[in-house]
């Protein structure tokens, strides 16, 4: 299909569902797969399951929404080719999914942190 071979990318919230997914086919291209998620457990599960298929892998735990936190990593990261901006609520405690009819305002910051501020950071 296509050819990654010596690219880096990084894919937010990696660490399980359709960001492994993700993850996983850029690895068969040939991409060296940086695993982000918010939980270190899942990020490191997934990165040796990527491994255990023969895959170049490595992990990186940090919340997108903390720029702080973003460049620190993406420093230690080297350069990015590729950018998979894949993070999402669901999954998280205490980050209940509702319809937006019935959320406050205070409901909407969590869903703007993320998907405005994480996809800048």
């Amino acid at each position: 299909m296509f050819e990654l071979e010596g690219r880096k990318a990084l894919v937010t919230g990696a660490g399980r569902g359709m960001g492994f997914g993700i993850a996983a086919k850029l690895a068969k291209q040939g991409a060296h797969v940086v695993v982000n998620d918010l939980f270190p457990e899942r990020a490191e599960k997934a990165c040796r399951t990527l491994q255990g298929q023969g895959y170049v892998a490595s992990h990186a735990t940090f919340d997108v929404t903390d720029y702080n936190a973003v460049s620190l990593a993406v420093a230690d990261l080297g350069p990015i080719d590729i950018l998979v901006n894949n993070a999402g609520i669901p999954g998280v405690e205490g980050m209940e999914l509702k319809p937006f009819i019935d959320m406050s305002p205070e409901d909407w910051r969590p869903q703007v942190d993320l998907n405005l501020y994480g996809t800048l950071n």
